[in-house]
């Protein structure tokens, strides 16, 4: 029966406990920044892990992204479009599973402002393959996204679905997705408001504005908050009371314990943290005219990640009283060496849950054109957080078309 128990714990240990999501892409980043995509990709697939599946699907949909491979890259973000929707019926037994281990367990669902960013990237890579009638389809789907979720707030998403629809002549519900975005920050929207108000006929004292076409440039700059795991061993003493565990394991965390006393166990406890890195690269810069921030991805990270705390913690609490009990349990039925395998299966499966869109930008910039209809070639500089030129690009043969919109977005970290 021991030696039973010893193959079951032990294997337990190293299935559940052995990395945490951000550990074992630790090299994702990195191959991003190289421009290394087929590495990348690698190392999503040496990570995999079945509750992962949703992340999976967004980091290689990024990846390809980047790496210009558009109709694979909207294949995954469709299949992760997919998956999150049936997510919203848990498992109840990977729930339980949960709270024998750790929270990883339970798959992955993204939080919303990581959902709104996919029809972002769709309609991009549907404008880059020349297909804007499917882009104008993710921005409708999008702003849907956003009533049946009853979010105000996400101005960026709302004004691009307002261009991509104003792109196909779909005026209308381009004025009431801008409509949505006025309280943004959104370099234009008062413009693209005005016009097609002029052009709907909602207001009669403004001149029509003229036939030249919109080139935007969005650049992507570093890399979103990423989550670590921060762990906790509080002793758990012979002549405690079983009853005031939870009380006694929170005393100890803020105020410490004595060494003296016969140790009965270890009560693992973890938590995430988040980690926030600035980008190097924050504007780009066309002759006068220089970007602004419209979507803080960053910001939205850490709300949703203050948000949930409660309930991690929460989790994280309820999951340390089980398995004190499941050591109690085994100290019963088996014995110390029972008692002491269960506490090294405790300690070893407990994680706290980094997972996030590690893929994802820390902020969206945003630089917009008005120019003449024929082909433009476009000198664009990189600043850094002092404004100061760190790097030059130039995007040749930009063909504008008589109220067209033109999109191109550059990622640098």
């Amino acid at each position: 029966m021991i030696k039973r128990l010893i193959s079951v714990v032990l294997l337990l240990a190293l299935v559940s406990g052995c990395s945490t999501y951000t550990e074992r892409n630790a090299a994702l980043r990195g191959h991003l920044v190289n421009a290394k995509y087929e590495l990348a990709l690698d190392v999503v697939t040496e990570a995999e892990e079945s509750a992962d599946e949703l992340l999976n699907l967004l980091e290689r949909a990024t990846i390809l992204h980047y790496a210009d491979k558009y109709s694979e890259s909207n294949i995954f973000f469709e299949q992760a479009e997919q998956l999150a929707a049936d997510l919203h019926t848990k498992s109840i037994s990977k729930n339980i599973a949960a709270f024998a281990t750790n929270d990883g367990a339970v798959d992955y669902t993204s939080p919303l402002f990581e959902m709104s960013l996919i029809p972002y990237y769709r309609a991009l890579n549907y404008h880059y393959l020349g297909l804007d009638d499917e882009a104008a389809v993710e921005a409708r789907k999008a702003l849907e996204f956003l009533r049946d979720n009853e979010i105000e707030s996400y101005h960026f998403l709302n004004w691009f679905c307002g261009a991509l629809l104003d792109n196909v002549g779909d005026l209308n519900d381009a004025h009431i997705a801008w409509n949505n975005a006025i309280d943004g920050d959104i370099p234009g929207i008062g413009f693209d408001l005005q016009r097609s108000a002029e052009l709907l006929g909602f207001d009669d004292e403004f001149e029509l504005s003229g036939n030249g076409g919109k080139v935007v440039l969005f650049l992507e700059s570093g890399f979103a908050p990423h989550k670590v795991s921060l762990e906790m061993n509080i002793p758990i003493y012979e002549d405690d009371d079983p009853e005031r565990i939870a009380f006694l394991v929170g005393d100890r965390v803020v105020h410490g314990w004595r060494t003296e006393r016969n140790l009965d166990y270890w009560l693992a406890v973890a938590l995430p943290d988040q980690v926030v890195v600035e980008p190097s690269v924050t504007a780009v810069k066309v002759a006068l005219r220089k970007s602004s921030v419209v979507e803080d991805i960053a910001v939205k990270s850490i709300k949703a990640f203050d948000d949930g705390m409660v309930k991690t913690a929460v989790r994280a609490a309820g999951r340390a009283l089980v398995k004190a009990k499941m050591h109690g349990k085994a100290k019963d039925g088996g014995g110390e060496v029972a008692a002491f395998l269960m506490n090294i299966f405790n300690v070893a499966t407990e994680r706290a849950d980094t997972r996030s869109w590690l893929t994802l930008p820390h902020t969206i910039s945003m630089l917009r054109l008005d120019l003449e209809p024929g082909v433009h070639n476009l000198e664009v500089k990189l600043l850094d957080e002092d404004g100061r030129v760190v790097g030059t690009e130039t995007i040749s043969d930009i063909n504008v078309e008589p109220g067209k919109w033109r999109f191109f977005s550059r990622r640098v970290f």
